[in-house]
C-alpha cells in the first residue's frame, strides 16, 4: 500500500506516534502521497501520485507549504502524469526525486531548476517512460534506480552534474547480472557501499568494487520473495521486509539469517 493512500502518514519521535495529514488548509491539493522524507532543516517533502509534478514541501513549523512545479522546472509534457515515487537528499543540498513517467530528477539547491534523466537517456528501455519505483544515493553521489518492471540502473553524474557532460549510465538487467527479478521495489546502499535491491523474486546485494552479487530468494529463510523494504541496523545487519508483513534479519556477513518477525502479530 502507498504510505499516504488513506490520506495520512505516521511520524514517530522515539516514544510516541502522531499522524501527518496533508490538508487543503496548508496548501495540499491532494491527500494521497506516495513518499514523505524529512530534510536536515526538518522540512517534510511529500511526493504525490495523483497530481502533475507532485512535490510539495511542508515547512518545519508545519504551518505553510511550497509546491514545486516539476513539469515547468524540467520542461516536461504537462499532459503526462508525473507521480513522485521517491525522494532523497545528497550532501550538497540537492533534492533528488523519482517519477513514474519522467524518470530521475535532481533539483538544484535554489529549487528553481533541475536536471533529469529519462528513458531516452538510456536509464530505461521502457517505451512509455522511465517508471522509477525507488532509488538510493551512494557515498560517491551515484544514483541506483529500481524500475517498476524494467530492472535497474546506475547513474553517475560525475563532477559536471548540471551540464551532464560526463554522465555514466549502467543498466542492470536480470539476464546479464545477479538481479533476482525485473520488478524492483526497494533500493538501499549500506555503509560499505553495497547496493541492495529488493525485487519480486528476492533480494540481490551488489558489490560495485568487484561486480559480485549475493542473492537470497524464497526458501527456508525467506517466506515471501516479494521484497518491499530494506533498512540497516548499527551492527551492520539488515532488516528486509516482504509483501506479507514478514521482516527478516540478515547478518553483516550477508549469509546468516537472524530472527524473523511478522508485523501482523507484533
Amino acid at each position: 500500500a502507498r504510505p499516504g493512500e488513506l490520506g495520512q502518514g505516521i511520524k514517530f519521535n522515539g516514544s510516541t506516534f502522531a499522524t501527518i495529514v496533508p490538508s487543503a488548509r496548508l496548501g495540499f491539493t491532494s491527500p494521497l502521497f506516495d513518499v514523505v522524507r524529512v530534510d536536515s532543516d526538518d522540512r517534510k517533502w511529500f511526493g504525490f501520485w495523483d497530481i502533475f509534478g507532485g512535490l510539495i514541501v511542508l515547512a518545519a513549523s508545519e504551518t505553510s507549504t511550497d509546491t514545486l512545479d516539476i513539469d515547468r522546472l524540467c520542461e516536461a509534457d504537462a499532459n503526462r502524469r508525473q507521480a513522485c515515487t521517491e525522494i532523497r537528499f545528497d550532501a550538497d543540498g540537492h533534492v533528488w526525486a523519482g517519477f513514474d513517467v519522467f524518470g530521475l530528477v535532481c533539483l538544484k539547491p535554489d529549487r528553481d531548476s533541475c536536471v533529469s534523466w529519462i528513458n531516452t537517456d538510456g536509464i530505461s528501455n521502457e517505451s512509455e517512460g522511465a517508471t522509477v519505483n525507488c532509488f538510493a544515493l551512494d557515498q560517491r553521489g551515484r544514483a541506483w534506480i529500481g524500475f517498476f518492471k524494467n530492472a535497474a540502473a546506475m547513474v553517475d553524474p560525475g563532477p559536471l552534474l548540471y551540464s551532464r557532460a560526463d554522465d555514466v549510465i549502467m543498466r542492470i538487467d536480470q539476464t546479464t547480472t545477479g538481479l533476482p527479478e525485473q520488478r524492483v521495489h526497494a533500493v538501499e546502499v549500506d555503509s560499505l557501499g553495497r547496493v541492495w535491491f529488493g525485487t519480486e523474486a528476492g533480494v540481490g546485494i551488489y558489490e560495485p568494487s568487484d561486480s559480485t552479487w549475493v542473492v537470497h530468494r524464497a526458501g527456508n529463510n525467506i517466506l515471501d520473495a516479494s521484497i518491499r523494504s530494506i533498512a540497516f541496523l548499527p551492527d551492520g545487519s539488515a532488516l528486509i521486509g516482504d509483501n506479507s508483513g514478514n521482516v527478516y534479519t540478515l547478518r553483516s556477513d550477508l549469509r546468516t539469517f537472524g530472527p524473523t518477525y511478522n508485523l501482523t502479530t507484533v
